[in-house]
């Protein structure tokens, strides 16, 4: 028998697969203007909203990491480059 706990957590893990699969499907079906855009269209899907959001956030890192006062050596310090 399944601890109730372990049983609320799988119950919640399928909750957020389920979301990503819906946010995956939608996202490829129609034609949005922006993540913000299926973000409110799914409004009432708090799962689905996490995710999007944790979706931004990653891209925005992977961004952030690619550009040029990325610092490598120290993220907490801007690297010193050339504005000219």
């Amino acid at each position: 028998m399944i601890a109730p706990a372990r049983r609320s957590v799988k119950a919640e893990v399928n909750r957020y697969y389920d979301a990503a699969n819906e946010l995956s499907r939608k996202i490829r079906e129609f034609q949005f203007d922006s993540i913000d855009e299926v973000l409110r269209w799914f409004s009432l899907n708090l799962e689905l909203i996490a995710l999007g959001k944790a979706a931004i956030v990653r891209e925005i890192i992977l961004a952030e990491r690619a550009g040029k006062i990325f610092n490598d050596a120290n993220p907490d310090v801007v690297r010193d480059f050339d504005v000219h």
